[in-house]
């Protein structure tokens, strides 16, 4: 009988082992989801494109370094602010 129960004992540890690194798993995706989220919306203030019309975030001056364009960098996505270089 009580080697029996150490089995049984055993086997539920094993089992709440198993459970404790699914709890694990499922923190590390969670925490991966929150940190891609966070720097997706990061990427929605907007930062100030350089003199060279170049991204402040990645650095990416467009096509053949001819200087970027539009709200939005086309290679990295970053919101810019051209505010400074309009006025």
């Amino acid at each position: 009988m009580k080697v029996q129960k150490a089995i049984d004992n055993l086997s539920c540890m094993k089992m709440e082992i198993r459970n404790m690194e699914d709890i694990k798993q499922l923190k590390r995706v969670r925490i991966t989801t929150i940190e891609t989220a966070v720097a997706a919306l990061k990427k929605q203030i907007p930062m100030k494109v350089s003199d060279e019309y170049c991204c402040p975030a990645c650095g990416c001056c467009g096509v053949d370094g001819a200087g970027i364009t539009g709200d939005y960098c086309t290679n990295c996505g970053q919101k810019l602010d051209w505010t400074d270089l309009l006025n």
